[in-house]
């Protein structure tokens, strides 16, 4: 299953928005599997599931680590951006997961 990955510092603030996403995902008949990790095991999932992830959100608070991620996410082939922090502080599941689409151009 493709795997969208949600890093922020301790993994906690995403997983409210991707228990939201996933109903979302649902409702328009997506199969995407959403994982809400610590950015400490980002490089780990990255590792060990590249083949399976298809984008990677950063929560808005890890920007400063987002030119370093990148790094790692380049070397897979798979995208990274920072969550939308107006959808990310809203819960707007809808326009983060339109971001992952526009991430992903499906």
């Amino acid at each position: 299953m493709k795997q969208v990955i949600f890093a922020c510092a301790g993994g906690m603030s995403t997983s409210l928005l991707v228990n939201k996403i996933r109903k979302e995902a649902l409702e328009r008949s997506l199969d995407f599997d959403f994982i809400a990790i610590s950015e400490q095991l980002l490089y780990q999932h990255l590792n060990s599931d590249s083949d399976k992830i298809i984008a990677v959100l950063l929560g808005p608070q890890m920007r400063f680590a987002l030119d370093e991620s990148r790094k790692q996410t380049e070397k897979y082939g798979i995208p990274i951006d920072i969550i939308d922090p107006v959808a990310y502080g809203t819960m707007n599941a809808g326009k983060v997961l339109d971001q992952i689409l526009q991430m992903i151009e499906v």
